[in-house]
Parts: C-alpha cells; sequence; structure tokens
C-alpha cells in the first residue's frame, strides 16, 4: 500500500491563486518538493515535486511529479490538481472531478468513489502536533483514508498534513498489525 499513499499525495496539486501559503492546506508552486522516507528502511523513500502548470479546460492546475523508490523499484505518475478556500480538487480520467482532503472540523468526514470504482472515505480524525526529522508542525490535519472494492475493506491509511507545507507523516495500511504497517515520514521540503 505504499503506493497508495504517493498516489492520494499525487491527488493534490494546489492552485495559488494569492493567498498565503498558511492558509493554504497543501501549498504549491512550481519547484516545490517533499521527500518521505519510510522509518527504519533507508532504501524506501519518495518525492513529490511540482513540475510545471497545465491549462485543464479553462482550469488552471498544478501538475506533480511522483517517484517512489523502494529497495531500487521505481514508480512514476504525474496529476493534476488545485486547491479553492482550502479544499483540493483533483482531476482523475475522463473529467471526473474529487476531494481527497479538505481543512474542516475533526469529525468532518466525506467520501469519493474513484475512476476504478473503489469508494474512499475520508475523515479529519484529529488535529494534533508532529514532529519528524524535517521539523515540528504543530496543528497538523490527521486524516484516515479508509478504501473499499467491492464493498469489502481495501486498505487504511492514516495521512498527517501540515497547513502551509504539506505532507508531514503517513501510516500505510492502519488495519494491519503493527508490524505489517509502514510509516513514512518527512524528511526534506521546499515550499516557495
Amino acid at each position: 500500500m505504499k503506493k497508495a499513499f504517493f498516489s492520494i499525495l499525487l491527488i493534490f496539486a494546489i492552485m495559488f491563486n494569492g493567498i498565503s501559503h498558511a492558509s493554504e492546506l497543501f501549498p504549491l508552486s512550481v519547484g516545490n518538493y517533499w521527500k518521505l522516507q519510510t522509518v527504519g528502511d533507508p532504501l524506501s523513500h519518495g518525492t513529490l515535486r511540482v513540475i510545471g502548470t497545465a491549462n485543464l479546460g479553462g482550469v488552471q492546475a498544478f501538475v506533480l511529479e511522483d517517484q517512489w523508490t523502494d529497495h531500487g523499484d521505481v514508480d512514476f505518475g504525474f496529476v493534476f490538481a488545485r486547491e479553492i478556500n482550502q479544499v483540493l480538487y483533483a482531476y482523475e480520467g475522463g473529467g471526473k472531478v474529487i476531494i481527497p482532503f479538505k481543512a474542516g472540523a475533526v469529525g468532518t468526514t466525506w467520501s469519493y468513489t474513484r475512476g476504478d470504482g473503489s469508494l474512499i472515505v475520508v475523515e479529519i480524525v484529529g488535529i494534533e502536533d508532529i514532529t519528524v526529522p524535517a521539523g515540528f508542525f504543530p496543528g497538523s490535519y490527521h486524516y484516515r483514508e479508509t478504501g473499499y472494492w467491492g464493498g469489502v475493506l481495501d486498505y487504511s491509511d492514516d495521512h498527517w498534513i501540515h497547513p502551509g507545507t504539506g505532507p508531514v507523516y503517513f501510516v500505510d495500511d492502519t488495519h494491519l498489525p503493527p508490524t505489517e504497517q509502514d510509516h513514512d515520514e518527512l524528511v526534506e521540503y521546499s515550499v516557495n
């Protein structure tokens, strides 16, 4: 499920529309990047990088490049999205628009159906202070993302996103025993 983290990260590129980065849930401009490392596994890491902009039917969006390396195996992809008033809009194939993350109160829940037919339920489970190698990030949103395929639990992941910074921590497959989970933490980033 490691790929699920960056898959969802790929979904949220944000349109900068003159507001400060502190008011953006996931601030992006060309050149920004986030590098996450799997705790205890230096051979497993990923980088999400904003590489440009694109016009999607009259909507200006950022283009994100995602690369995850797991012991030499490299996954690579792109996505288009934007943010308006701390709501992230992602553009899937066929013109489908989804909302993977948004600001809100603890307990706020929403869902969407991915292009592959899977149902995704997202809940804000907390607003927390978190420390990772890249620094201390007070007031980070803690999201639980649960995916269902054919009505059956497929995965459950937790994401911590700091407004003004972006992704800071991730737990893969939170429904599995702790020994089978991956924990990824922000080790390096640049936000312009």
